[in-house]
């Protein structure tokens, strides 16, 4: 498989605004277990939402799914490993077992800004 070149996850968006955060560490949810920006959701104030602009709630929409890109990455490449067979999908890359269904259901949860059921 080709290497990604893109900032390594977890990435999360900071509580509360649109800015999403990449190589978080994933056990410190604290501003110091913020890596660094990967992006900034640009919006507009409630009310004043302009053709192209997004308002604050679809801001922070679009910021949750900017963050859960790498996970859905991963989901997917998980995925076409099963349905082919070309990889064990039921090993990750710690060497964890996961079930690639529960990676998808995950990654979507974390799109959405919904909590995990973990």
């Amino acid at each position: 498989m080709t290497e990604t070149l893109f900032t390594p996850g977890e990435w999360r968006v900071e509580q509360g605004t649109t800015l999403v955060w990449g190589a978080c560490n994933a056990d410190d949810p604290t501003s110091r277990g913020m890596g660094y920006p990967v992006a900034d959701v640009r919006t507009t104030a409630p009310g004043t939402w302009a053709k192209g602009h997004p308002n604050e709630a679809e801001g922070i929409a679009n910021a949750h799914l900017i963050a859960a890109s790498p996970d859905l990455y991963a989901a997917c490449r998980y995925a076409l490993g099963y349905l082919t067979g070309e990889d064990d999908p039921m090993i990750d890359e710690d060497g964890d077992e996961v079930c690639p269904f529960e990676r998808m259901r995950a990654a979507l949860l974390k799109a959405r800004g919904e909590p995990s059921n973990d």
